[in-house]
């Protein structure tokens, strides 16, 4: 199974609603809203949602370099039998399977 991003491409920013809210865009002009409790709140909430792309891009990176590096050098959490490894499969796929 391929794991990448199937979402909505590009960098993504966020802008603030004074309404407890954020919208959340990017160049291509899709949006979406981000709630919290504050409007500070919303904005975490929103800015952390915008870095996901990104963040599940260096995921799948580290998952492909602990896959060549598995067994070299013995480091434990450099294989593909650590629990390292599981979780980070497990986010993966959680992050690319509808």
């Amino acid at each position: 199974m391929t794991q990448e991003f199937k979402g909505t491409k590009g960098e993504w920013s966020i802008e603030p609603t004074n309404k407890k809210g954020a919208w959340i865009g990017n160049e291509n002009g899709y949006s979406a809203l981000s709630c919290g409790n504050t409007d500070k709140e919303a904005s975490y909430n929103a800015q952390l949602i915008s870095c996901a792309p990104e963040m599940l891009e260096m995921l799948i990176g580290l998952k492909k370099n602990i896959e060549k590096m598995n067994g070299i050098n013995n480091v434990n959490w450099l294989n593909t039998n650590s629990i390292y490894y599981e979780a980070l499969i497990r986010l993966i796929t959680k992050a690319t399977t509808i």
